[in-house]
């Protein structure tokens, strides 16, 4: 089966079986490394991607079901604005996310606060709900979010 769909902002077509998952898809196909199946059940959160604007498990979804959708991970959000604010608020909280969950906390972080630019306690709690990782807390996570909140008011002040 052929699949054409948009990663990174690149189009790109592949062909694959059509029940191969996206997670897979992107490991072998495109060979990105930071999209790791973990439970291939929707549990743990670290093969967590955009997919046409909205936070998915990638372990879940098809190859086929990915047609002429548009596909963003970790390696397409690097060297923009949002990815070096999100890892300046994460480093500046101390946070450094393993390696396996470090693209899905980004990405995660990446669309609460596109969504919702100054999330209370509950809009965190829920959007990292499913993020399972030994590797940090709750706590962790909301003083990088703060961080990188307080820091967006403060450069759309003019300051830094």
């Amino acid at each position: 089966m052929t699949v054409t769909f948009t990663l990174n902002g690149k189009q790109v077509t592949i062909d694959t079986i059509p029940g191969k998952r996206l997670a897979d898809v992107l490991k072998e196909d495109f060979a990105l490394p930071a999209t790791r199946p973990g439970c291939y059940a929707g549990v743990c959160g670290t093969c967590a991607v955009i997919v046409n604007g909205e936070l998915a498990h990638s372990c879940l979804i098809p190859a086929f079901a990915i047609q002429d959708a548009e596909v963003l991970t970790g390696e397409g959000l690097e060297g923009t604005r949002e990815f070096d604010e999100i890892l300046s608020g994460f480093e500046h909280a101390g946070y450094r996310p393993c390696a396996n969950c470090r693209q899905s906390k980004l990405l995660t972080a990446y669309v609460l606060l596109t969504l919702n630019p100054n999330p209370e306690r509950a809009n965190i709690d829920e959007w990292f709900a499913d993020q399972k990782c030994s590797c940090s807390s709750l706590t962790d996570i909301y003083k990088a979010i703060d961080y990188i909140v307080l820091h967006r008011r403060s450069a759309s002040r003019g300051r830094k």
